[in-house]
């Protein structure tokens, strides 16, 4: 292990839609002079941002491995200082790359909540460790920039893998750069698959809460080879349908099958398309796992940036398709219990293209559940799903009592609530 210092900074302004309108000319950063023999893991850049809020700040930079050896294990030890040079506030963190090889470069962030008056940052690398691994090429390319309606910007790529044999993705994202050089957001994948075969090219997506106006993104990225194929017992039971809201906003529909005989956790990918090009994608997770046996209906309307999409095409009714792609590494066996809850629906209130149900979830175990949770599906009397969703209770439902909750659903037009059936269940998780 091996005690490093690293470099110090002053406070930096904080990015807006055009960085090169705003950005305020920038002192050179002053680095601590190197102890002897020279550091092999060197901080590049470091740079100190104001959060959005009054409170808090954050801190963005890079490092280079600059050692004849990969290594891991890095450890960074940044310090906020307030104008007397006095301590705010500290954090021990590891890069956004955890594994680096000779010459290889990873970025780095962490932010400080509630902290006032942060007026200059320092960091130094507190230890890594010598190791060996077999480094793998990913392609990474067609990145598109798109507002979303929060003045947010979603970042839509593809992910491909050039290798003979599968590929697990265990760390993505996407360092935002702006014209002047500086690093000034790091955006972890937030939409993807984390496995892909041999030749896959798959979608991905990561975003950022503001517009990051004029900027370059250089992905970084560390993934390990496997010499097996990977699958999960997961089967899309009922292919996804796009439909309409009331509002006019797609709303997809489906289902996903559990065919083991345990308790699966399912994550999997749906990509929006006219004819071949992506829109959009999103990642969906559900909080229970499916029971064994289980076929989960699902409804979602939340895909970053398809309004902007959908407005570049004068007609997508019935342009729009959908598919999805089960994750196979992030679906997992759960070696977790699952038991039924008791639930008791108060009020049914459509308002518009949504539908609130309220009532209340009761536990009769006599031990505490984790993870209650109200799963709904609504159907027409013909049998059509016309609607699904869930929600969980944050803390944990003691044995014998009960809690109230409220579950929002999306309607597509022509739904009548009066008219439909409802499967409302809840269950848990034992301790």
């Amino acid at each position: 292990m091996m005690m490093l210092v690293g470099c110090s900074t002053e406070v930096r302004p904080s990015p807006t839609t055009t960085p090169t309108a705003t950005a305020t000319p920038l002192p050179t950063n002053t680095t601590t002079p190197s102890p002897t023999p020279r550091p092999k893991i060197v901080i590049q850049d470091l740079f100190l941002y104001p959060g959005k809020d009054i409170d808090g700040c954050s801190v963005i930079g890079t490092l280079e491995n600059q050692s004849q050896d990969q290594v891991d294990s890095i450890s960074i030890h940044i310090t906020i200082l307030d104008p007397e040079g006095k301590l705010l506030s500290e954090q021990v963190i590891q890069p956004f790359l955890t594994r680096l090889s000779p010459k290889a470069i990873s970025p780095f962030k962490a932010t400080f909540p509630n902290v006032r008056e942060a007026a200059s940052v320092n960091a130094e690398i507190l230890s890594y460790q010598s190791t060996e691994y077999k480094e793998v090429h990913m392609e990474i390319g067609d990145l598109q920039t798109i507002s979303t309606h929060d003045g947010g910007m979603a970042i839509l790529g593809l992910l491909e893998n050039p290798n003979t044999t599968p590929v697990m993705i265990e760390t993505f994202g996407l360092l935002a750069i702006d014209p002047q050089g500086q690093p000034i957001d790091l955006l972890p994948y937030t939409a993807g698959l984390s496995w892909l075969g041999p030749g896959d090219r798959v979608p991905f997506l990561t975003f950022s809460r503001q517009d990051l106006g004029q900027v370059d993104f250089v992905p970084y990225y560390y993934a390990t080879l496997k010499r097996y194929e990977r699958s999960a017992p997961l089967t899309i039971s009922t292919p996804p349908e796009v439909l309409i809201t009331e509002q006019g906003a797609p709303l997809i529909l489906g289902s996903i099958s559990n065919e083991n005989n345990q308790p699966y956790e399912a994550s999997f990918l749906i990509i929006l398309r006219i004819e071949a090009e992506v829109l959009t994608v999103t990642s969906v997770t559900p909080f229970l796992p499916l029971r064994p046996g289980e076929s989960r209906p699902y409804a979602v309307t939340d895909f970053p940036g398809l309004t902007t999409q959908l407005a570049k095409h004068e007609s997508w009714e019935g342009e729009l398709t959908a598919e999805i792609l089960v994750d196979p590494f992030a679906s997992r066996p759960s070696m977790r219990n699952i038991v039924q809850l008791e639930v008791q629906i108060t009020q049914y209130e459509p308002i518009g293209s949504s539908l609130f149900i309220k009532g209340e979830i009761y536990n009769p175990q006599e031990t505490d559940i984790e993870s209650a949770t109200v799963l709904a599906a609504v159907r027409s009397i013909d049998g059509q799903l016309l609607t699904a969703g869930s929600t969980h209770l944050h803390e944990i439902l003691p044995g014998n009592s009960s809690r109230e909750f409220m579950l929002h659903l999306s309607l597509p037009q022509g739904a009548d609530p009066a008219m439909s059936e409802y499967d409302v269940q809840a269950f848990g998780l034992l301790p």
